[in-house]
């Protein structure tokens, strides 16, 4: 038993580069977190088969059920996870089988194959120049340490009941979130390859173009996120690769726009009575909500002439109710509809800044924290996120519950001794230093984007990528660990690594 327990220390000490010199308190530390990883994979590929056979009630299935059937789609549906349902329905009753259990198939597989590529390009790009990751082959995808590794920490990842949970629901967010991964991997590839890599432009071309086909919003954010970063690379990045790095890059989102943009012009045609999507409708929404019946009394007359107080009162009462007084302007006033919610926002604005400023404020520092707020208010329900709560438990209540609190309690054991690394080695800085500058960029300007346009607060649901980004970018850290940061750096001063396919 002593023998056992000795063995398994030094592969725990082994696989987080935790030498025999640091202190009993990081060794037993990571022997922890490795074990807790392990029985957190292991009970979501039991919560896995457990749940094939469960719909999760979410309002949107039925919708895009029909959907799948129809193709009448409007501005709030783009095509893409529609057609995704009429192919598991057809390959369902090809194979006898359930479509929704061929969603959860496909989707686990994506989502995993997803996770791989993007640690594994991580590792490329941050820890190539001393942690050398052997291309991928037949004999190596198991036949080397580095490469063992590297699918131990994508387990781990993908096993997270949060999205697992996406997985395993007929909704948008995990394939949406497994392509924006992908999207992001390319982008980075672009920034770290030698020469002008056309499949890596390629590629993110098509994850673009699907990430942006799953869920609308996607074409704003990451478009605006990747012409910023490019706009930054003119006046930051040196070397004889910057020409080439920037082409790569606006080469890539001056197709993926244009495509993107026009499939879903031809194909978002129907009118089914919601609301066309709009500057006007997000800052109305935004700012109106909860505000505008205690400022209804310094509205102008536009606006009292369209909406009466109980309106604005009601209003206030839910986040979904503005849609309802938005689509009241639209059918009383259709001409001046922009003007009316223009009135509203800015005489919220005007008069009750502070408290707007509070609220946007909140949700901005929550949607930044995602992964800690996700473990104290969704899985320890006082918001409204217990929502998602309910629905991550519905199919097998007490499995899914002991599932939940061994990741929680991985996560803090894992947040523990990812800060004392940091506060014991501070190479993690300096050699993950762009990586942190990176993250820390695309969390910021997420985190603004939707704690600006969406009236929903912090909802865990629309920040899985956001979750998703943060924890995979700290295991992969924490797992590789450290190295000289040679990253887009000037390429005769890199060393050659072999880069995986």
């Amino acid at each position: 038993m002593h023998q056992c327990l000795g063995d398994l220390s030094r592969r725990s000490l082994h696989f987080f580069n935790v030498k025999d010199k640091d202190s009993l308190v990081m060794q037993c530390l990571c022997m922890g977190v490795l074990v807790l990883m392990w029985l957190q994979i292991i009970i979501a590929a039991l919560w896995a088969v457990s749940n094939m056979h469960v719909i999760v009630p979410y309002g949107d299935v039925c919708e895009y059920i029909r959907l799948a059937h129809t193709m009448i789609l409007d501005t709030w549906r783009p095509i893409a996870y529609p057609l995704f349902v009429r192919f598991c329905i057809v390959a369902g009753h090809a194979l006898n089988m359930p479509f929704y259990t061929v969603i959860y198939i496909l989707q686990n597989g994506i989502s995993l194959a997803a996770v791989y590529y993007l640690i594994q390009t991580l590792w490329v790009c941050f820890a190539g120049g001393t942690h050398p990751l052997p291309k991928l082959t037949f004999q190596s995808f198991l036949g080397t340490p580095e490469r063992r590794k590297l699918l131990f920490l994508s387990l781990f990842a993908a096993s997270n009941p949060l999205l697992m949970h996406f997985n395993f629901s007929c909704l948008t967010d995990s394939l949406c979130n497994s392509f924006s991964m992908l999207f992001v991997a390319e982008v980075l590839m672009l920034m770290r390859s030698s020469k002008l890599e056309w499949q890596h432009i390629f590629l993110g071309i098509i994850s673009f173009v699907l990430m942006c086909l799953l869920r609308a919003e996607r074409l704003m954010l990451m478009g605006t996120i990747v012409l910023a970063l490019s706009l930054v690379l003119v006046f930051v990045m040196k070397g004889p690769g910057k020409k080439r790095v920037i082409a790569s890059m606006m080469l890539m989102i001056l197709i993926a726009v244009p495509v993107t943009s026009l499939i879903k012009n031809n194909t978002q045609t129907a009118n089914v009575g919601r609301l066309t999507p709009s500057v006007h409708t997000a800052l109305y929404q935004r700012v109106g909500y909860r505000h505008f019946f205690d400022n209804y009394d310094y509205m102008p007359e536009n606006v009292t002439r369209n909406i009466t107080r109980y309106d604005a009162f009601y209003n206030d009462v839910s986040q979904l109710n503005t849609n309802t007084i938005c689509a009241a302007v639209l059918q009383n006033d259709p001409e001046h509809y922009n003007q009316i919610l223009d009135s509203v926002w800015i005489t919220v604005l005007i008069h009750d800044f502070y408290r707007v400023a509070r609220d946007i404020s909140i949700d901005f520092i929550c949607n930044v924290f995602a992964p800690a707020v996700y473990n104290i208010v969704t899985l320890h329900p006082i918001t409204t996120t217990d929502l998602t709560l309910g629905r991550m438990t519905y199919g097998t209540p007490d499995l899914a519950w002991f599932y939940m609190r061994v990741s929680e309690i991985t996560f803090w054991l894992f947040a523990a001794t990812f800060a004392l690394r940091l506060i014991r080695n501070k190479r993690f800085f300096k050699d993950y230093g762009l990586l942190w500058i990176g993250l820390g960029a695309f969390v910021i300007m997420q985190s603004v984007f939707y704690a600006g346009t969406s009236n929903y607060g912090f909802h865990i649901r629309y920040q899985l990528f956001n979750y998703s980004l943060q924890i995979i970018a700290f295991i992969f850290a924490f797992g590789v660990g450290t190295r000289n940061d040679r990253f887009l750096k000037d390429e005769s001063s890199i060393s050659p690594i072999r880069k995986p396919i």
